[in-house]
């Protein structure tokens, strides 16, 4: 089963977040991968550099790997990294080939007529349990930060993260707001509770150690994310 055309396009796909009225929407990567027998697989997903993304796949990856097998996606794989990647396999190269090789288990899992968990190596377990990682609370108050949570609770999640969603291109935006924020989920779901905050990368070194200090005061309480890995210097 031979691979016939890879295509990636870009998606504008509309969503909605609790507690905010007007619709959201999301630019995604949606790629195919369709076999000369007319069978297709499919990716979506909403990497960073999607134009990049898009523009990659069309014009590097569908040719390179056009006629190969689509039933051998790790072969597909290694042909890409030597046709395309020069050892350079970070950032947009990782994030398309993702894409690709995701479109592949689904058309693999189409032609053997079995799910692609299965054809991983199967289950280890029929139950797992979930963390529910709830965004957008840089924009809410605290009433609505614990309120969306509340809902969130409602599901039985093991432990909770809450996402600032910080603006990247500034720092400590309101550190005061997220501390509260923060203080208020924790005395909403008790300190026995695991929980974690991720600014998002939004604090300087200083606002990182300085929200640290006032939310990491019961046990399993984590921060994620703090600053950004170009923040080298404590």
């Amino acid at each position: 089963m031979k691979i016939g055309k890879v295509t990636c396009w870009l998606l504008r796909i509309p969503f909605t977040f609790p507690l905010v009225r007007e619709t959201q929407h999301a630019v995604a990567n949606f790629v195919e991968v369709e076999t000369e027998d007319g069978l297709k697989g499919h990716a979506l997903s909403t990497y960073p550099m999607r134009h990049g993304i898009r523009e990659f796949i069309n014009r590097e990856v569908a040719p390179a790997i056009q006629g190969m097998d689509a039933l051998r996606p790790e072969e597909v794989r290694n042909r890409l990294f030597l046709a395309t990647a020069r050892k350079h396999v970070m950032g947009a190269w990782n994030c398309a080939v993702s894409l690709v090789d995701v479109a592949l288990w689904d058309v693999k899992g189409k032609a053997l007529g079995q799910p692609v968990w299965k054809l991983l190596g199967g289950a280890w377990r029929r139950e797992l349990p979930f963390y529910a990682s709830i965004g957008g609370n840089g924009q809410r108050t605290v009433d609505e930060v614990c309120r969306v949570v509340e809902g969130w609770l409602k599901l039985g999640p093991a432990q909770v993260k809450i996402r600032f969603d910080a603006d990247k291109t500034a720092r400590d935006v309101d550190l005061a707001g997220d501390i509260a924020k923060a203080r208020a989920v924790r005395k909403l779901v008790g300190d026995g509770f695991p929980l974690a905050f991720d600014s998002n990368n939004g604090y300087s070194v200083q606002g990182a150690i300085r929200a640290a200090k006032r939310w990491l005061t019961a046990a399993k309480t984590v921060s994620n994310g703090p600053v950004s890995s170009s923040a080298r210097r404590l």
